[in-house]
Formats: structure tokens, sequence, C-alpha cells
């Protein structure tokens, strides 16, 4: 998650970037036991790890990807 990161902010995929480490803030959470590895974090996991896989593949626009607002309610 961390190279999908560092690679989404090289290419100025700015919404991509703010998912993997909103995916990797997930992940450092369960790592340090402030959060426990259960399904609801799980389960968001696996849906921001489904968005990013969209984000990968979406038509690069001049504006914002039209996936922003799932971005947003991924990363709130």
């Amino acid at each position: 998650v961390h190279t999908l990161k560092g690679s989404a902010n090289l290419f100025g995929l700015s919404e991509l970037a703010a998912l993997a480490h909103a995916i990797e803030a997930a992940f450092e959470a369960i790592r340090r036991r402030s959060a426990p590895a259960g399904e609801a974090i799980l389960a968001s996991i696996f849906s921001a790890v489904s968005l990013a896989e969209r984000l990968v593949h979406e038509e690069p626009n001049a504006g914002s990807s039209t996936l922003a607002p799932e971005v947003q309610s991924a990363i709130a």
C-alpha cells in the first residue's frame, strides 16, 4: 500500500494517494492494536481496495475523478 501511495503521488493521482494513505492507516491501527481486526474494519479495507482498483482503471481527466465522492466517503 505504501508503494501505491508513493506512486500515486508521483503521478499526481491525489485521490488514489489519499485512499492508499487511509488503507495504510487502517492497517497501522490494527498493527498497533488501537483498532481491532474485526469484521467492520476489514470490510472497510476491502471496500477501499476495491475503490482503489477502480481508480487505477479510470480514464484520466482534467478535473477530479468521477469517483471523488466515494473516495471522500472512504477516507472520512
